[in-house]
């Protein structure tokens, strides 16, 4: 694998991922988010990054982690009211995409 180069790295885009929603009759796009809304993240949801522990949390990650629909806190009252299996296996499946499941943590760190 070669080297990348400054420009490479400053021109990279974030990944985006479809993720099917039967319960729903379609699918999500779901994304990478930059550093600084990880931040922002971590600062809600704490150590722990559970998003079954905290109905907010768990909203917030929903919509941070969909590219589309685009969703704003507007849409967050009407979210708390959604499937919360839907709403879960989502979240876990944007933490996992932004690698911040605690297995994504352990392969960072060298420990799986």
């Amino acid at each position: 694998m070669s080297r990348l180069s400054h420009a490479q790295v400053l021109e990279s885009t974030l990944r985006t991922e479809e993720f099917d929603v039967p319960e729903w009759d379609g699918s999500l796009l779901l994304g990478e988010w930059p550093v600084e809304r990880t931040q922002e993240l971590m600062q809600m949801g704490g150590k722990d990054l559970d998003p079954g522990a905290n109905p907010d949390f768990l909203v917030k990650l929903f919509i941070m982690g969909c590219i589309d629909p685009v969703f704003t806190a507007e849409d967050a009252e009407v979210l708390r009211k959604k499937s919360a299996a839907v709403m879960l296996r989502v979240a876990q499946k944007i933490l996992l995409l932004n690698g911040l499941t605690q297995e994504a943590v352990d392969d960072a760190r060298g420990k799986s």
